[in-house]
């Protein structure tokens, strides 16, 4: 394991065989020995604990619930905190339903679909912005996972970046949500002029 910059570790691939297998493991602490010269393990006075550890090799499982996640390629990311999606790019003509739902990955036979804000599903070749959600659909009918999409500079959520965009984000404050991290185009929390240079551009 490594715990600190400059430290190194080591993999391995277990299998069920490596169950109760010993592990013995020296651990060198620089900071117990006060020690500078680093380039002499035989020499060093390193403070030095040691210990055997039995290995639990446990066969992995399939999740209970089914997961969507995007697509290395897709460049968005989820914000596991607050639900939202980043990284789709406002385009000359809005990215579809058909678009998004590409750039995820759905486990478990589970199907994806867009919803408008209002919490209406869309068409596949419908135009999609920020506020739209991204669900996840079990095999049963059930939403197992939901997360909302942000485009940077499409506040009014129509997925397109324009003066009604502007004018959204020139009232700063009253902003919440997706909406307001849309706004948020310098992204240092707050909305304010520098945002509104940015989106003028």
């Amino acid at each position: 394991i490594r715990v600190g910059t400059g430290k190194t570790y080591t993999t391995d691939i277990l299998t069920l065989d490596d169950a109760g297998d010993k592990y013995y493991c020296v651990v060198y602490n620089r900071e117990l020995a006060n020690v500078v010269d680093l380039t002499d393990l035989a020499t060093n006075a390193y403070a030095a604990q040691s210990a055997t550890a039995t290995l639990t090799v446990e066969e992995a499982t399939e999740p209970t619930s089914p997961e969507m996640f995007p697509t290395e390629e897709s460049g968005l990311k989820v914000d596991e905190e607050t639900g939202f999606v980043t990284g789709l790019v406002a385009t000359d003509a809005a990215n579809t339903a058909a678009d998004v739902i590409s750039m995820f990955t759905a486990t478990q036979g589970a199907s994806i679909v867009i919803k408008d804000a209002a919490g209406n599903e869309v068409a596949e070749d419908a135009a999609v912005g920020t506020g739209y959600t991204v669900n996840l659909v079990a095999a049963d009918g059930t939403t197992a996972q939901s997360v909302t999409l942000v485009i940077k500079g499409d506040v009014n959520g129509d997925g397109l970046v324009g003066i009604g965009d502007l004018v959204l984000a020139a009232q700063g404050n009253t902003l919440e949500g997706a909406y307001a991290v849309a706004a948020d185009m310098n992204e240092d929390g707050a909305v304010g002029i520098g945002d509104l240079v940015l989106l003028a551009q």
